[in-house]
């Protein structure tokens, strides 16, 4: 299902809307994108290999910014010479005294505010193997950006209905709200049963643009 669907089956099912003004659609988005964060944060483990994403860049004078907000870099390799680079930090750099304007083959890497940074600098192409931060689904967002086999989409309908009993306190009864909660508790439990079965070589690293 892609993002509207998502967001109107859940104003069906909470609000018995088939006409939802701007401003329910906009908190009906807010209670999914709650569901979506929860799942994906639980999700994590079983989905590490499907989630990361392969960027190749070109530094410009030792720095580039990823095209997604990293939330753990896998590994940088220099194309050129396909060596890796190893990670260090910024105070790490400063310890040794050396040079951060030094030039030359890119040795190592550290992040500065979301911006790759190597030592030595230089204007070479690196692929870079990350996993990115989980960024919030938008209206009229396609099912590709529901980042979650599509069999599992019925999940987030369950956990948004779960999260607006939180927001609009007193909406739903209290059979309601146990019957939510049951019924996103059994389809997280789902999701993790199937994922964990899945061999981690039946997924693929994402290339950038895919």
């Amino acid at each position: 299902m892609d993002v509207n669907t998502l967001r109107n089956r859940i104003l069906e099912m909470s609000h018995d809307e088939d006409a939802p003004d701007t401003y329910l659609k906009a908190k009906a988005l807010g209670w999914l994108n709650s569901a979506y964060h929860e799942l994906m944060d639980e999700l994590a483990p079983f989905m590490g290999q499907s989630l990361q994403q392969l960027e190749t860049v070109t530094l410009q004078s030792g720095q580039v910014t990823l095209s997604k907000t990293p939330l753990r870099v896998l590994k940088v390799v220099n194309k050129e010479t396909n060596g890796v680079l190893k990670p260090t930090s910024l105070s790490a750099m400063l310890e040794t005294q050396q040079s951060l304007l030094d030039a030359g083959t890119p040795r190592s890497f550290w992040f500065q505010e979301d911006v790759l940074h190597t030592y030595p600098i230089s204007n070479t192409m690196l692929d870079v193997l990350y996993i990115p931060v989980v960024e919030d689904l938008e209206e009229g967002g396609s099912e590709k950006s529901v980042l979650l086999p599509p069999m599992f989409h019925y999940a987030l309908v369950w956990g948004a209905l779960v999260w607006s009993a939180v927001f609009e306190r007193g909406f739903a009864t209290q059979g309601e709200l146990s019957l939510f909660q049951s019924k996103w508790d059994e389809a997280k439990q789902k999701i993790k049963l199937s994922l964990s079965s899945t061999e981690q070589t039946d997924f693929k690293v994402r290339a950038y643009g895919v």
